[in-house]
């Protein structure tokens, strides 16, 4: 998912000194994530056997780094007859067909666990794994030419053409809801501003105005949570905490200081709160709270917010509704106060 974004990232017109900056990362760091998306999204395109494609096509069940190893290899490249340019660029100098031949094989052993790190440590290994390839070895002498670009877009037309072909077959699906909040999901809580952004949320098409639901959804979870937080004296418990911390290094708090987003959503997951419940929303939350890198994060939706340079799409902000909805469940609810009636 990392790659993926610096993917998207580099399609929108950011280079790579651009991202290293604004990440304070290694150039390396992101040309390494931009050269293992493009070699997992080639295997995820290859017409592999439908047991070892559902592998393949699970980031959390496929090795990556095993493959990291083998396309990193000199040796495996000239094997496969491809090679990478300074920013990890791909480029074949064979028949596409011959390419295709010999990674389907390594990715094949790869989901299927014949090859792993144990199997590959050393050269006499890397040799003995690739003299085994048989009739599956690529002809080097049967020259082409390819890049990334050209083999993925190649196979995306070819399996546009069969979901068409399908899809005469078959029942259309679903389609996905256009706003990122889905319609039989309501708010409850006596507070016009909070029931207003809400109500808009579930009319925006997020397709069409990601920038506008990307701050609107930050603005609704920021504004709910500090409702929530206010109505049941957990603000003030918070406020009283980070003001004692201040004092104590001798500083203080103006009287209309309010708690930031990540402030409140880190009291929230505080193991002293005692707030949420489930087990399994806690540690989801914690995550996107701690992880500050990760593209599901709170920081993510602090740059969607503050940054002129970080661009929210469709399939980013989908990501983060399953993440929250568990605690939108909790605070788009009319809190009571310990001093009120349930």
């Amino acid at each position: 998912m990392q790659a993926k974004f610096y993917r998207n990232l580099v399609d929108r017109g950011l280079t790579v000194d651009d991202i290293a900056e604004q990440f304070s990362l290694a150039s390396s760091e992101i040309t390494d994530a931009l050269q293992r998306y493009t070699m997992y999204s080639i295997a995820c395109s290859l017409d592999l056997p439908e047991e070892v494609a559902k592998k393949v096509q699970n980031p959390r069940e496929f090795p990556v780094t095993n493959l990291d190893r083998l396309y990193k290899n000199p040796k495996v490249n000239r094997f496969l007859g491809i090679s990478f340019d300074e920013n990890k660029g791909l480029t074949g100098s064979v028949d596409v067909d011959e390419f295709k031949k010999g990674y389907t094989k390594i990715v094949t052993d790869i989901a299927t666990g014949t090859v792993h790190s144990r199997t590959l440590n050393t050269t006499a290994e890397m040799d003995e794994y690739l003299a085994s390839f048989g009739k599956q070895k690529p002809n080097l002498r049967k020259k082409g030419k390819f890049t990334a670009d050209t083999l993925l877009t190649a196979s995306t037309k070819r399996k546009t053409s069969e979901k068409a072909s399908a899809a005469k077959k078959k029942p259309k699906p679903k389609p996905i809801p256009r706003a990122l909040i889905p319609g039989s999901f309501s708010c409850d809580v006596n507070n016009q501003r909070i029931n207003d952004v809400f109500s808009e949320l579930k009319k925006l098409p997020v397709a069409q105005y990601p920038n506008a639901v990307a701050l609107m959804f930050r603005s609704l979870l920021e504004m709910s949570l500090g409702y929530y937080l206010d109505r049941t004296g957990n603000l003030t418990k918070l406020t009283d905490k980070i003001r004692a911390a201040r004092v104590k290094k001798g500083g203080s708090l103006p009287k209309d200081w309010h708690p930031t987003l990540t402030q409140m959503l880190q009291y929230v997951v505080d193991k002293d709160a005692d707030i949420i419940s489930n087990g399994n929303l806690l540690k989801a939350l914690h995550k996107l709270v701690s992880q500050e890198k990760a593209l599901l994060s709170i920081d993510t939706l602090n740059l969607f917010a503050h940054n002129q340079h970080f661009y929210p799409n469709e399939d980013d902000l989908r990501e983060f509704w399953p993440q929250l909805q568990g605690l939108f469940e909790i605070i788009l609810v009319e809190p009571y106060g310990d001093d009120e009636p349930e």
